[in-house]
C-alpha cells in the first residue's frame, strides 16, 4: 500500500502541470454547477421583452450580460400572501377589533386560532403582520433576522424617544449597531455586571431595612404598598448603574420635591406612552394632533429631558474626579470627549437618549415580573412552600441571601421563566419592520410590513406545554430543563429573540431574582385574610397585574420587636447587616425568656448572625399600566 502512495506521488513530480490542470477542471465543474443551480433556485431571470437570446458563440456571452435583468427573489413574488381576518373596516382596517373588553394579545391570539399560526390585519394604513407559534417566530428572526431589524415609524418612538435616537427604537444602521455595541461592552458585559453586584445587594438590604424601620409600635405591623417596594428597589438599582443617583432614601427622610416630580413624570411618560395616537393609524392626519396625544408627549418628554440634561450638565462638572466608580453615563461623556461622534447624530443627545432608554426600560419590566411571581406564589401555596424551603436549604437559616447563592437556587430560577411564560413583560413584544420582501411561513411579506410577535400566545402552545395557563414551576426541571431566556428557545421569548433582542436580560435576572429570593427567605409571606390574588391583566402593551392584594409578612416570632424595644437603636451596615449597640448576650437571654427559643431556632439566625424579620403588612393599592418598553 506504502509502495503504490509513493509511485502515486513521484508521478505527480513528473508530471505537476498535467496533475494541476486535471485538478483543476474536475473543480471548475462542480462551481459551475452551483452557480447556476444557486441563481436559478433564487432568482427569476428573463431577458427584456422576454426575447431569446442569440446563441452566436462569438456574441453569446456579450449579449447575455448586455441585455438579461435578474428579478430578484422569484420565490417571494410567486408565494402568496398570508390570510387576513374578515371584519376589516374601510380605513381603520381591523383597529376596531382590538379596541374592546379583551387585551390586543388575547384577540390576536383568538384570531390565531381561527385563522392559523401567521395572518396580517391593517391597523389604519399600515399592513402588520401577526405570528403566534414558535416555528413562525423562528423563520422571523433566524433566516429573516436581518429583513426585520428595523422599527417602524410612530408618534410616541418619535417624540418620546428624541427622534428615534433611543437604542431600543433606532431604525436598524450603524448608529444602532455602534450604541448597541457600546450597551453590551460598556454596561451589560459579564465584568460590568460583576461589579454592579454590591449595588444589587446593597439596595436589596436598604429595602429590608426599611422594612423593619417601619414597624407600628402598637401592632409589631408596618404597611407596605407593594408596587413602590419592588419599583423603589429595581429602579434604584439602575439609576445607580446608569447615571450614579438613588431616587429612593431609605433613612427615613422624606423624599425632595426634585425626586418626586422625577417619579411623577415617569409614571406619566409610562401612561402617555402607551395611548392609541389617531395620526399612527393615520400619517396624514397628524397636523391636526385629534386626540391631543401629541401635545402631552412633548409636554411630559421636556420634563424628563431637563432631568437627562442636568445628569449630564453634573457628570461634565465632575468628569476630571477620579474617585468611585464610573458609571455608563460617565463611560459615553469620555468618549465623546476622545472625538467619537455616534455616527453623526449629536453627542449630548445619544448620551441622553441611551442613558434614559436603560432606565426606562427596565424600571417597568423588573416592577412587573417581581409582582407576577409573587402574586402566582401566593396563589400556590405549595409551589412558595418549595421555594421557601430550597432558600433555608441552599442558604441556611444564619444569613441573608447573597447574590452569589443565586445559581444555586434552581427551583426560584424556574419559578421565574414559568412566570416570565405566563406573564412575558410585553405580550406582543416591540413592533419590527420589513426591510425588504421575505417568506414567513410560505407566504409573501413585502417590504414595509410591520410585525408584531404574541409573544403570550406563543409561551401558551398547549403542544409545548401541557396544561399551559397552569403554574407548573416544576415543567423547566423535567421536560424543558434545558430551555433559557436568551432567546434561542423559540417557545420561551419573553424577552424577543434575534439581533434586535432586549439588552438588560443579563442585569435584570439577578435583579429579580435578588430581590424575591431576599423577601421570601427573609419574611413568612401571606394574602390578608389569605385570600386568592386577583390575577386580572390591565390592557395595554405591557402585562400588569389589574389590582395588587393586602400582603402580610412575617416570621414565626411574632411580636419580637415588642420585647426588644428596650435594646435601643440598631446600626445598619452593607456587608454586615443590622447591627444592634447593645451585647449580644442579653438579646439572647430575651428571647429565651420571651418565647423559649434556642440559639439558632430563629430565621436568619439572630443570635449568630445579628439579622431578624418582622411582622408587616401592604394596603391595597392599584398597580398602573407602564407600556414603555425596549
Amino acid at each position: 500500500m506504502a509502495m503504490n502512495v509513493n509511485e502515486g506521488f513521484k508521478q505527480r513530480m513528473r508530471h505537476p502541470h498535467q496533475i494541476e490542470e486535471y485538478d483543476l477542471k474536475s473543480l471548475t465543474l462542480p462551481i459551475t454547477q452551483l452557480a447556476l443551480a444557486t441563481l436559478l433556485n433564487g432568482f427569476y431571470i428573463v431577458t427584456p421583452d422576454e426575447r431569446p437570446v442569440e446563441l452566436l458563440e462569438q456574441n453569446a456571452l456579450r449579449t447575455i450580460k448586455a441585455s438579461h435583468f435578474i428579478k430578484r427573489n422569484a420565490a417571494t413574488k410567486k408565494a402568496p400572501p398570508p390570510p387576513e381576518p374578515s371584519g376589516a373596516w374601510p380605513l381603520i382596517g381591523h383597529l376596531h377589533l382590538l379596541g374592546g373588553s379583551k387585551a390586543p394579545h388575547v384577540m390576536l391570539g383568538d384570531m390565531a386560532d381561527k385563522y392559523g399560526p401567521i395572518f396580517t390585519i391593517r391597523l389604519g394604513s399600515h399592513k402588520t403582520l401577526v405570528v403566534s407559534n414558535g416555528e413562525m417566530a423562528k423563520q422571523c428572526f433566524t433566516v429573516n433576522d436581518r429583513a426585520f431589524a428595523t422599527r417602524p415609524k410612530s408618534l410616541a418612538f418619535e417624540v418620546l424617544t428624541y427622534n428615534y435616537s433611543m437604542i431600543g427604537f433606532s431604525p436598524y444602521g450603524s448608529y444602532w449597531r455602534q450604541i448597541r455595541k457600546l450597551s453590551m461592552l460598556e454596561l451589560f458585559s459579564a465584568q460590568r455586571i460583576n461589579m454592579l453586584k454590591h449595588v444589587m445587594q446593597s439596595e436589596v438590604n436598604a429595602a429590608v431595612k426599611d422594612i423593619l424601620q417601619k414597624k407600628n409600635s402598637g401592632s409589631g405591623k408596618v404597611e407596605i404598598e407593594l408596587k413602590k417596594l419592588f419599583g423603589d428597589i429595581t429602579l434604584n438599582m439602575i439609576l445607580r448603574a446608569v447615571v450614579g443617583k438613588r431616587i429612593v432614601s431609605y433613612d427615613g427622610v422624606e423624599a425632595d420635591l426634585e425626586n418626586k416630580r422625577l417619579q411623577r413624570v415617569m409614571k406619566d411618560l409610562f401612561d402617555i406612552g402607551g395611548l392609541f395616537a389617531v395620526s399612527d393609524a393615520f400619517p396624514y392626519l397628524r397636523w391636526l394632533d385629534l386626540d391631543g396625544v401629541e401635545r402631552r408627549m412633548k409636554k411630559t418628554w421636556k420634563e424628563l429631558d431637563e432631568f437627562a440634561q442636568a445628569w449630564l450638565d453634573e457628570h461634565r462638572r465632575n468628569r476630571n474626579d477620579c474617585s468611585g466608580t464610573h458609571d455608563f453615563m460617565d463611560v459615553l461623556v469620555n468618549l465623546a470627549d476622545k472625538g467619537e461622534d455616534f455616527d453623526g447624530h449629536h453627542v449630548d443627545t445619544t448620551i441622553k437618549a441611551t442613558c434614559l432608554a436603560l432606565v426606562l426600560a427596565g424600571a417597568d419590566t423588573t416592577t412587573s415580573t417581581l409582582t407576577w411571581a409573587l402574586s402566582l406564589l401566593l396563589n400556590n401555596p405549595e409551589m412558595l412552600r418549595k421555594a421557601v424551603q430550597e432558600l433555608d436549604t441552599q442558604v441556611g437559616k444564619e444569613r441573608i441571601v447573597d447574590i452569589s447563592d443565586l445559581p444555586k437556587l434552581e427551583y426560584l430560577q424556574c419559578v421565574f421563566k414559568e412566570t416570565l411564560r405566563l406573564y412575558p413583560p410585553a405580550p406582543l413584544n416591540v413592533p419590527h419592520e420589513s426591510m425588504e420582501d421575505c417568506i414567513v411561513g410560505g407566504y409573501h411579506v413585502p417590504a414595509g410590513t410591520r410585525l408584531l410577535t404574541n409573544i403570550s400566545k406563543i409561551q401558551k402552545d398547549p403542544s409545548i406545554y401541557p396544561n399551559p395557563l397552569e403554574f407548573r414551576p416544576e415543567r423547566f426541571l423535567t421536560t424543558h430543563k434545558d430551555v433559557d431566556l436568551k432567546g434561542q428557545h423559540f417557545e420561551l421569548i419573553p424577552f424577543g429573540a434575534g439581533r434586535r433582542m432586549c439588552l438588560g436580560v443579563s442585569f435584570g435576572l439577578p435583579v429579580i431574582q435578588l430581590a424575591l429570593a431576599t423577601l421570601l427567605h427573609g419574611f413568612h409571606i401571606t394574602t390578608h385574610g389569605e385570600k386568592p390574588v386577583d390575577m386580572r391583566e390591565q390592557i395595554g402593551m405591557t402585562a400588569a397585574k389589574l389590582n395588587c392584594y393586602r400582603l402580610g409578612v412575617g416570621i414565626s416570632i411574632g411580636m419580637l420587636m415588642e420585647n426588644l424595644n428596650d435594646l435601643g437603636d440598631w446600626n445598619f451596615e452593607e456587608n454586615s447587616g443590622f447591627l444592634p449597640k447593645n451585647s449580644w448576650s442579653r438579646i439572647l437571654h430575651i428571647l429565651q425568656t420571651n418565647f423559649s427559643l434556642e440559639a439558632n431556632s430563629v430565621k436568619w439566625g439572630l443570635a449568630n448572625d445579628r439579622r431578624f424579620s418582622m411582622q408587616s403588612a401592604c394596603r391595597e393599592c392599584m398597580l398602573p399600566s407602564y407600556p414603555f418598553f425596549v
